[in-house]
């Protein structure tokens, strides 16, 4: 009797280390199905199975196969020690790199931001001035019966800075289309013509107390250049703005003068009277007696 409970003690302990077994063998099962990506309800793969089947299916012979990489692996550290070094120092260094090159992206962050910043602060009031400009350019253009306009040339990559410029277009001829200001298409009079409403559209936004001119009626047909000069005249003597010097060699006849305007002659030669020799007294009687 004693026997017996002996034998069923003993198979109840097995029962619990088969039960222990098994569970733990399911815990292992689901690691590996996990390691390989397999779901917990299907089995393993085809490719899995092949690569298992290459494998000892013991635990002796899996130790003794563990035991010779284990030494093959300690041989191989014990002879090329100095490679296994320098791969831990290219690590560390690759780490270094890694975090320098994190580093250095945050500044470029940081210059592009100022950058756009900066650009903004530029770009939005040129902006607003070329609208200006083109503004005043158009009206002295349409006065002519003629059309142009100034843009502001963007470049394709916006930062290339250099590339921004002032783009000038005009028609002449209700025929024609805008064009951009240039020597291959525009006439030299034309060219002058643009030239000097672009200086004066720029010159309707900045104060200064007298402007000088020179020569810019030279190069122009007759039909322009009164264009030009009646356009000159209804600017600065219809508003107020700064006292304007007109210089050149020469005026065509019958022009429209304006009440506010000088004009003064200026002589030269070598048979002019030295300014050593001027009578001022002398010049204001013969103007009185003109005048008389």
């Amino acid at each position: 009797m004693h026997a017996l409970q002996k034998m069923e003690h003993k198979l109840e302990e097995c029962k619990e280390n088969i039960k222990t077994v098994k569970d733990l063998a399911k815990k292992l099962l689901d690691v590996a199905k996990k390691a390989t990506n397999t779901p917990k309800n299907e089995e393993l793969s085809e490719y899995y199975r092949k690569e298992f089947e290459k494998y000892p299916t013991t635990i002796q012979e899996i130790d003794d196969v563990t035991h010779a990489l284990q030494a093959r692996a300690d041989c191989r550290f014990h002879t090329e020690e100095k490679v296994v070094q320098e791969y831990y120092q290219r690590q560390k260094t690759i780490q270094n790199l890694e975090e320098e090159m994190k580093s250095k992206k945050v500044d470029v962050e940081n210059h592009q931001q100022q950058i756009e910043i900066a650009k903004k602060q530029w770009l939005e009031p040129l902006t607003k001035l070329i609208a200006k400009i083109s503004r005043s350019f158009s009206e002295y253009f349409h006065s002519m019966d003629c059309a142009g306009e100034v843009d502001l040339k963007l470049p394709d990559n916006a930062e290339d800075f250099e590339k921004y410029g002032v783009s000038i277009k005009v028609k002449f001829r209700d025929s024609e289309q805008m064009q951009e200001l240039s020597q291959n298409i525009q006439s030299g009079g034309e060219r002058s013509i643009s030239t000097v409403l672009y200086l004066m559209a720029i010159q309707d936004l900045a104060t200064a107390p007298f402007r000088c001119v020179d020569e810019i009626n030279q190069g122009m047909d007759p039909i322009n250049e009164r264009r030009v000069f009646k356009i000159v005249v209804d600017a600065v003597c219809k508003k107020r703005t700064s006292q304007y010097f007109l210089l050149t060699p020469k005026l065509l006849p019958d022009l429209d003068y304006h009440d506010a305007m000088s004009v003064l002659c200026v002589y030269n030669g070598p048979l002019m009277l030295h300014h050593s020799e001027w009578d001022l007294r002398k010049f204001l009687r013969r103007r009185r007696r003109l005048v008389d």
